[in-house]
């Protein structure tokens, strides 16, 4: 039942336009780049930072971008003071183009403006010429509607799903459907009391559902009119029965522009669904129409038979919509029939043939088919061309024929036999469309008919069908939720009546004696999705997953503080797609959501998708198993345009489709690929962990048991990756030197970052059987993920199985990865690395965020072989990181907004490039942005502002600062602060690994010079520390990162306001060494304990004038060496922190990785500011945690007399142990048993476990010699136990 409320709405209109100040742009040109075009030809280009190239062969533009929340008309850019210099380099090869670009398009509640300005002219007198620096203003024309509202403003439209009764039912071919009163009764749907005229029929009768957002298809499910065969005396009598038509999942679609019919398969289901409702309100009956009175133009005797073979057995690279059928090869034979029946035929009609088949081979020459018409040649089609070589080659080439021939017969055998060019081609069917004109003669129940022949503008048609009687009906179909009788005269046996025509009109005719009958599936519950309005974040899940979904939605309803709305798939299906799977259900839902908001600012802003995607909808690969379906494109032959896409739930009020260079996405939309329930139970529990963690980490550092948090300077970091090539780029540079311009990029936004930069080629190459490995660039993503970084960003070549042609990043290294506090947001611009949709294999980036112990937080990743350059990965990176670092509506965005915007700004790209990124993760979640900034205020009680004074080599300093808020106004807090002082910028050189002869050289800054903790009290603190005799001694600006963190907010910034050089003329003599303390997992270890196989070394130091953590001298760094490998000792400069207000004490820790079981020894060496050293050594014995080992098991003291503690070790760090300790006699008999649960947190010894000396009854043991057991079981069952003896003294 539908409920209308009358709305009085007033609208007014305003016009104003505003002007933008002046803004001054400089160009930095650079040196040429070379990028690889769609068919992977270098193109050399003249290049700027942040250049857009619209097309391969043009030159660049500079865009300028303004987001607005206005309602934008027009907008226009003036230029001025603008400054050329000669181009010196000639291009010829590349297009120039002249006028200025301009793109205004909305995205969500955004309007994006854009101007592409040409870098490159021509002057008056033709010589090129590249532009140095202009000014330009904005010019806005706002289109401001306010609407005055009454009290009843918001329109609640409610689905028909809301009351009632419903009953769904299947059908399987289009036409007239019968339901008599046993088909009621034989189902168990009761209808003794109901009167017929209250049953209803409801679906969506077009096959499937059109993807163009502005169809005009219901955005409400439709109700289609019936016919009630009966006495209408309010009683569904025995021989009384309901027709209604219907299509079925496959149909034929009119095409306007070529005047013809093409068939349409169904993507996701082969029966279609509508459902029967029983209410108290009157149902939707046909009416009966009069013929046209004007006198005909054409009189029509035969209908257009169309008929179709499709089997879809082979996506043939696992993309797209397109599959294939049957198969030529030498297996599966070279030759396929297929028949068909033409009943009625028209003999001088020719038969018209329309086919598509997939081609595989590697040479042209007979390269073709042969098609046969009942026996005889009809055509030899031309050559298809021959795939090429390269991994980006389309796979198969399309081979589509037309013929048409005559043919008496009215049935018809095609066979299509391939030529079979060399012993590797096949082929591949897809269709063949055959249509020829038939006798519109009725020889059984029903007969579904059209004639193109008869469109055209004025036209009115007489329609004559032959062997019909006084029974026989035609309804005009055309519109099947308007369907009508059309009032027909008889004249013998033909049944005629006349129509206009001016468009195409479908008809069925039909005896009532019909028994087609749609098929039972079941009673449905009621629903209200249409009812939903002003709903930030709507959440859709498989059923497996509607538990863990609420639970994230609750959260955000709670802790983000938004409106939010669980829904399964399938109440989507039920109620935009009659049930039955079609993803266009998915974005007519969000786009009514979208519309039916009470104004543009309560629209909806968010989409989640929970479940793994597949490129097979239908499930014909990994039958039973449940997936999330995803948008394909057409293309399924081609590696780089075919593509997988979640943008398409998102476009919602655009005229243009996916595939458009201008169409937009309204929302933000993340899919977490969950496989099973623990897949999303894990990741709620992440992103639960990421957001709402409180601080809980031991502030002195020097604690044996610290205990993580979420709260952590890795927020202050970004890891940058980048290849070095590979055989196929001829191992260019072009990945790190486009990582240097995202870094350029980010640092515009925000500099309080420290930039992590791993270039695979500023590493040692190794030669291996299985090629070149990087194993320290594989070691430095380890530690870094291990440590927490706030994004981690890869340009370079990979795949499904993970990164470089080196392996650089593995599987097992991503499910190794242990970084619950301090997962990053991944950024990674490399083919195909989360291809989600393959329901065969599992993608390394999908293994990133589905790792439960941390991983990635979120990733905007490829699901496609992506194209390089400025244009495409590289620009779409800059978008990303200038979107998600910039505040939207006064907050920072959250990953959602930044990948909508990003989408946004970014070119559609080399053959949809756009498309191919996706965010695997939580929309709706904000980044962990701390909150306050960091200012430095003082050196040496200098204000930072004066000038202070160098910092020098053994110089004593202060540094004061402050917490402040985005006022730049001091809060009053406490917490404490984390610095981290930096020298100077290292300029570091690539090696050259791949001998191309081309270098590139970066500027790292890796020398730290001091690392500790302060105290913060009433936002103010300061720290000292001693400049170490180890620094660069030529000057330059030096560094402070900062962290600030309490138990609730945190904070950060950063200071470059200081000189750093020099050495001081008043230092100390110092020949005293550091004091070193080693430990393996906790400062309780003892000398050849028991670990794990990832121990972590921890080691206490200290030093009157502090600890050394330079780097900058040969041999003076803070290094440990593992099983007397001396030639590759573990640098541990960066992993020293001193300890709270106390540079002279400080603690040393580094996790160990896979040590093998058994023996290992351990060296540390510690240098202080003046290059003094200290040392130690333990040794320590490694029992893998995949079997649980216990060792060192004691009791003290022993002997005891009324008290004494259990102690062992074991190595099951921070696991949940149940601990049985047996106390026996010597005789054997069991006097007392402990049992208890610990958790080591961290390390690998309990706290120790208590006993009075008592036996189970609470009496006192005598003295004597006795025995006792200990057993542990770890959670999954597996046990360890061991006997020790004790003594007790009375």
């Amino acid at each position: 039942m539908k409920i209308f409320i009358q709305i009085t709405l007033l609208t007014c209109l305003f016009f104003s336009i505003k002007a933008q100040e002046n803004k001054h742009v400089t160009l930095v040109w650079e040196n040429d780049i070379t990028e690889t075009s769609s068919n992977l030809e270098s193109i050399k280009k003249p290049y700027f930072k942040k250049a857009f190239y619209q097309t391969e062969n043009g030159f660049p533009f500079y865009v300028v971008s303004k987001i607005t929340q206005q309602n934008v008309d027009d907008a226009n850019i003036t230029i001025i003071d603008t400054q050329y210099d000669k181009l010196t380099v000639s291009y010829p090869w590349l297009q120039y183009d002249k006028k200025i670009q301009k793109i205004i398009k909305k995205s969500g509640a955004e309007t994006i403006i854009q101007f592409l300005i040409p870098a490159i002219r021509q002057n008056e007198i033709g010589i090129s010429e590249k532009l140095i620096s202009f000014d330009y203003s904005i010019t806005i024309k706002t289109n401001s509607i306010k609407q005055l509202r009454t009290p009843n403003f918001r329109s609640s439209t409610n689905s028909p799903l809301a009351t009632g009764d419903w009953y769904k039912i299947g059908v399987t071919s289009t036409g007239i459907q019968k339901l008599n009163k046993s088909f009621f009764s034989d189902n168990g749907i009761p209808i003794s009391n109901v009167n017929p005229k209250n049953i209803r029929i409801f679906g969506y009768s077009e096959g499937m559902l059109s993807e163009d957002a502005t169809s005009g298809t219901p955005l409400s499910i439709p109700e289609i009119p019936i016919h009630f065969e009966g006495n209408n005396d309010g009683v569904f009598n025995t021989n009384e029965y309901l027709l209604f038509f219907t299509k079925a999942a496959n149909v034929w679609e009119w095409d306007q522009t070529q005047k013809e019919y093409n068939h349409e398969k169904h993507l996701y289901a082969d029966t279609v669904f509508y459902y029967i409702n029983i209410d108290t309100d009157e149902g939707k009956r046909i009416q009966l129409v009069n013929a046209s009175r004007s006198p005909s133009t054409n009189s029509v005797t035969t209908y257009e038979n169309h008929q179709f073979h499709e089997l879809d057995k082979y996506n043939l690279i696992k993309t797209g919509k397109q599959w294939f059928g049957e198969r030529f090869d030498l297996s599966n034979g070279l030759t396929q029939n297929f028949n068909f029946s033409f009943p009625n035929k028209v003999a001088e009609e020719k038969i018209r043939l329309k086919t598509r088949i997939a081609v595989r081979s590697t040479t042209s020459y007979n390269n073709n088919f042969v098609i046969k018409a009942n026996g005889t040649t009809i055509k030899t089609s031309a050559n298809a061309s021959k795939i090429g070589t390269s991994y980006t080659a389309e796979y198969a080439v399309d081979l589509n024929d037309t013929v048409s021939f005559d043919l008496a017969s009215s049935n018809l055998n095609l066979s299509f036999t391939y030529s079979f060019p060399n012993s590797s081609a096949t082929a591949w069917f897809d269709y063949v469309e055959v249509k020829t004109d038939c006798d519109l003669r009725l020889n059984s129940n029903q007969l579904f008919f059209s004639q193109p022949s008869t469109v055209g503008s004025g036209n009115i048609s007489e329609f004559q069908i032959s062997n019909t009687t006084s029974n026989s009906k035609v309804w005009d179909v055309t519109n099947p939720y308007n369907t009508q009788e059309v009032n027909c005269n008889l004249n013998s046996d033909v049944l005629s009546f006349k129509i206009e025509t001016d468009s195409i009109k479908e008809f069925v005719v039909f005896n009532p004696s019909i028994s087609k009958k749609p098929f039972y599936a079941g009673k449905i519950a009621n629903q209200n999705l249409a009812s939903y309005t002003d709903i930030d974040y709507i959440l859709i899940s498989l059923n497996d997953y509607l538990n863990e979904t609420k639970e994230l939605a609750n959260f955000h309803k709670t802790h983000s503080k938004l409106s939010t709305k669980v829904v399964s798939l399938q109440e989507v299906y039920n109620e935009f797609s009659n049930g039955h799977a079609d993803i266009t259900a998915i974005r007519n839902f969000i786009q009514h959501l979208y519309k039916n908001a009470s104004s543009s600012e309560t629209r909806i802003k968010y989409l989640f998708l929970m479940g793994d995607g597949s490129y097979d909808p239908k499930n014909r690969v990994n039958k039973g198993l449940k997936y999330f379906p995803s948008f394909q494109s057409e293309n399924s032959i081609s590696p780089t345009r075919s593509f997988v896409s979640d943008d398409y739930f998102g476009m919602l009020n655009d005229a243009h489709d996916i595939y458009h260079e201008d169409a937009s996405v309204d929302l933000g939309i993340g899919r977490f690929p969950a496989r099973n329930l623990t897949d999303a139970k894990g990741f709620v529990k992440k992103v639960k962990h990421y957001a709402s963690s409180q601080n809980n980490m031991a502030y002195n550092k020097l604690e044996g048991n610290d205990i993580k948090s979420t709260y952590g300077d890795w927020k202050n970091n970004i890891l940058f990756v980048a290849d070095d090539g590979s055989s196929i780029d001829k191992y260019t540079n072009a990945h790190m030197n486009e990582t240097e311009d995202i870094i350029d990029a980010y640092l515009d936004q925000d500099s309080s970052f420290n930039s992590r930069k791993v270039y695979f080629d500023a590493y040692n190459k190794e030669s291996t059987a299985g090629g070149g490995r990087y194993p320290d660039v594989s070691e430095a993503i380890r530690i870094t993920m291990n440590e927490g970084a706030f994004f981690v960003s890869y340009i370079g070549h990979g795949g499904e199985a993970g990164w470089g042609d080196e392996r650089v990043l593995s599987v097992s290294d991503i499910n190794a990865w242990d970084n619950m506090d301090g997962m990053p947001v991944f950024v990674t611009a490399t083919c195909e690395f989360s291809r989600y949709d393959d329901p065969e294999r599992t993608s390394a980036g999908e293994l990133v965020v589905l790792n439960p112990n941390g991983g990635a937080i979120g990733m905007i990743t490829t699901t496609r072989l992506v194209y390089g350059g400025i244009s495409n990965n590289i620009g779409f990176s800059i978008n990303f990181f200038e979107s998600v670092l910039n505040e939207l509506n006064g907050e920072m965005p959250r990953l959602g907004d930044a990948i909508r915007l990003t989408k946004s700004l970014s070119p559609l790209g080399t053959n949809f490039n756009n498309r191919k990124f996706v965010l695997l993760g939580d929309p709706a979640l904000k980044m962990a942005y701390p909150k306050y900034n960091v200012v430095t205020t003082k050196i040496n009680d200098t204000d930072i502002s004066n000038s202070p004074d160098t910092l020098k080599a053994l110089d004593k300093i202060k540094i004061s600062g402050e917490i402040r808020d985005d006022n730049g106004q001091l809060s009053i807090i406490n917490g404490f602060i984390y610095p981290v002082v930096y020298d100077k910028l290292n300029e570091t050189s690539t090696l050259d690994n791949n001998g191309t002869g081309n270098t590139v050289t970066f500027y790292n800054r890796n020398s730290i010079i001091y690392k500790g903790v302060a105290t913060v009290n009433d936002g103010k603190f300061d720290f000292e520390f001693i400049v170490p005799k180890d620094i660069k001694y030529t000057f330059g600006s030096g560094r402070i990162s900062y962290y600030f963190a309490n138990d609730s907010i945190d904070g950060k910034g950063f200071s470059e306001d200081f000189t750093i050089g020099g050495s001081s003329s008043i230092a100390t003599n110092d020949d005293i060494n550091p004091i070193v303390e080693l430990f393996m997992n906790d400062t309780n270890f003892i000398f050849g304990g028991l670990t794990d196989e990832n121990p972590i070394i921890i080691a206490n130091v200290s030093d009157d004038n502090g600890i050394n953590t330079s780097g900058t001298s040969l041999g003076h760094d803070i290094s440990a060496v593992l099983d007397e490998d001396f030639s590759n000792p573990i640098i541990l400069n960066n992993y020293y922190s001193s300890t709270l207000n106390d540079y002279k004490s400080g603690k040393i820790t580094y996790p160990l990785n896979e040590l093998s079981d058994g023996q290992h020894s351990l060296s540390l060496k510690v240098w202080d500011v003046n290059n003094n050293s200290g040392k130690a050594y333990t040794e320590f014995i490694v029992s893998s945690n995949s079997k649980l080992a216990i060792d060192h098991i004691f009791n003290y003291p022993n002997p005891f007399t009324n008290y004494t503690e259990f102690y062992f070790e074991h190595n099951q760090i921070d696991q949940d142990l149940d601990v049985l300790i047996k106390i026996y006699t010597i005789s054997g008999k069991l006097i007392k048993s402990i049992k208890t649960q610990i958790n080591s947190l961290g390390n690998n010894k309990p706290n120790p476990i208590e006993w009075d000396g008592k036996d189970d009854f609470g009496d006192q043991i005598g003295r004597g010699v006795y025995i006792y057991q200990l057993e542990v079981q770890t959670p999954n069952g597996d046990s360890s136990k061991k006997l020790e003896k004790l003594v007790i003294l009375r």
